[in-house]
């Protein structure tokens, strides 16, 4: 839906959440490399989407009541995100899901 607009879908995801009555709320991204959009970065510049990104990551990463991960395939994330694993292959993605939920997020079944 928002391909390469990391922050856009962040923002998107998180509203999504907002009105859900649920204790637990979380986000997990799996990201391929970096937020690229040529339109945008026409009319912005090539830090905007970058800058963008790194700004809602924060905000997200502030509230209380919603966790963020991220999952890096082939890519590191987290020197973005604080809580982020990274993967050397698609078969390891749900492992690594796993590995936030119950260890970073510290949610047990």
């Amino acid at each position: 839906m928002f391909e390469n607009l990391d922050g856009e879908a962040l923002q998107w995801g998180a509203a999504k959440l907002t009105n859900r009555a649920s204790e637990q709320r979380a986000i997990i991204i799996l990201s391929d490399g970096a937020p690229v959009d040529d339109s945008t970065l026409t009319e912005n510049g090539l830090g905007f989407l970058w800058r963008h990104v790194q700004e809602v990551i924060t905000e997200l990463e502030g509230d209380p009541t919603l966790r963020l991960g991220a999952i890096g395939i082939d890519h590191r994330v987290e020197t973005l995100y604080q809580n982020a694993i990274d993967v050397s292959d698609r078969t390891q993605i749900g492992d690594a899901i796993l590995n936030l939920v119950t260890q970073r997020f510290g949610w047990v079944g």
